[in-house]
């Protein structure tokens, strides 16, 4: 493959394992002359490049063999402070692939590093570069911090972002700051931290204003998710992203009756930019869809449980949130779709949060080409390989969703299932990625064929902070 013109791709942003440490390639970029050409950086032992555009604004990140090792980007521009660093790898660390970061300042430094391995020495590239300072050789480079995305969406993509359970009640802040005062660390009642970072990631792409769209992924407000506990908790926290907010009910929500006062404050301000069919869904129903660029939306009621304080909200074949879910798939055709609900189809949480009622909708959801199924309730996160509905693992030209479960919005974490006599193994299949002791968002990147996904750890309650991210194809 040719350095310039390498075909462009979604912006995918990764992680370094824990651990890990990373030597560099740096060369610096020249400024803005009559030359145009592309300044390229190339590993001396694996055959993976970064190459600095003509522009000086865009980066081009590519690995290209079937190797098992990923390909990092570390960058510095005109505006880092004191630097901008933002990590690539390829979906699943066996196949080629190309990372493009776009910024909205010039590229000073640009630097290849590949897991586990080595980079070149120091390269001069350009006639009018400033000259090039090493770091001191005692310092090693650790593994550069997962960052945001880095510039504007192109043409049919959105960057938006996700997370679920998500702010506590007068008491339990109060038992928060308590903890606080007293020294110790606190691991509940995040929800401002997971509400800023949200405002940070989006900063350091460069968009001062609200992101294209929040989901909100049920018990959004607890105990009871009263009218009055929304304006005093809520509010103050993830309120200022209520104009792009679209939430799903939970189970919480319905400890009002019929979750009324969950519609009442939600309703009382739409989605600016968007129309979602049928509002937010009536007391009765909880099911709307809406468009995120070239993307299909759906949010369902996961509460399919008849019960005292739940509402009769079914999910089977047959029924008006069935029916209606159809209905609006062929209507709305659409290469990439997501749903986003409370509770989990599967989870390996302690509390084992597995819905099988919702099978109807998500098998319908799947066989119409469905990419990507978000929800919470388990409070942790977990991130589930490409399947089917019968939880087997699918191939790459199958039909398949990935899964992700993000209950780390702020109230709380919970434990994963512990081995048993009669259970040593409870897992469930196809599980990838779990953590259950930072708080955070999922962050995705929605293009037009294919989504990049991150999660952003915001509070850590214990040892290194947490990351996750890759890429996938929409099939």
């Amino acid at each position: 493959m040719r350095l310039r013109g390498l075909t462009r791709a979604r912006l995918l942003v990764g992680s370094a394992l824990s651990g890990l440490l990373l030597l560099v390639a740096v060369a610096s970029v020249a400024a803005p002359s009559a030359q145009a050409a592309d300044i390229c950086v190339a590993h001396p032992s694996d055959p993976s490049v970064v190459c600095v555009r003509n522009n000086d604004t865009t980066v081009d990140a590519c690995d290209r063999d079937n190797d098992t090792h990923r390909v990092y980007a570390r960058l510095i521009t005109e505006a880092s402070s004191p630097s901008f660093q933002s990590p690539f790898y390829d979906d699943n660390g066996s196949n080629p692939g190309c990372g493009n970061f776009n910024f909205p300042s010039r590229v000073l430094s640009v630097a290849v590093c590949v897991q586990t391995e080595g980079c070149s020495a120091f390269k001069q590239t350009g006639p009018a570069a400033a000259p090039i300072v090493p770091p001191p050789a005692a310092a090693p480079i650790v593994p550069p911090p997962v960052a945001a995305p880095s510039g504007p969406a192109a043409p049919g993509e959105s960057v938006i972002y996700a997370a679920g359970d998500i702010s506590c009640n007068r008491p339990q802040r109060q038992a928060a700051q308590r903890t606080a005062q007293q020294g110790k660390k606190v691991k509940t009642c995040q929800s401002r931290a997971t509400y800023n970072k949200i405002r940070e990631l989006e900063t350091q792409r460069g968009n001062p204003g609200l992101p294209s769209a929040v989901l909100a992924l049920g018990d959004i407000q607890y105990e009871v998710g009263s009218f009055g506990a929304f304006l005093e908790n809520y509010q103050p926290d993830w309120g200022p992203l209520k104009p792009t907010t679209f939430p799903a009910v939970g189970n919480h929500e319905y400890e009002t009756k019929d979750a009324a006062d969950y519609w009442r404050y939600f309703n009382t301000y739409p989605p600016i930019n968007q129309t979602p069919t049928n509002g937010f869904g009536k007391s009765t129903q909880g099911w709307y869809a809406f468009n995120s660029g070239s993307w299909r939306i759906y949010a369902i009621n996961s509460n399919c449980t008849d019960g005292k304080k739940m509402a009769p909200t079914s999910c089977a074949r047959g029924s008006a949130q069935y029916n209606w879910l159809l209905r609006d798939m062929r209507a709305n055709p659409r290469r990439c779709s997501l749903m986003f609900m409370h509770h989990p189809y599967w989870d390996s949480s302690q509390d084992n949060f597995n819905t099988p009622k919702l099978g109807p909708l998500i098998r319908l959801f799947s066989d119409r080409g469905g990419d990507v199924v978000l929800a919470g309730h388990a409070h942790d996160y977990e991130r589930f390989a490409r399947s089917n509905p019968a939880q087997q693992e699918a191939s790459p030209n199958a039909r398949g969703f990935r899964l992700f479960i993000v209950g780390t919005g702020g109230k709380n974490l919970r434990p994963f299932a512990r081995p048993t006599k009669k259970k040593p193994n409870p897992i469930e299949p196809n599980s990838r990625r779990r953590n259950n002791t930072d708080f955070g968002v999922l962050q995705l990147r929605l293009g037009k064929a294919r989504y990049g996904w991150r999660f952003a750890s915001a509070y850590k309650t214990e040892g290194g902070v947490f990351s996750d991210a890759g890429t996938g194809q929409c099939r």
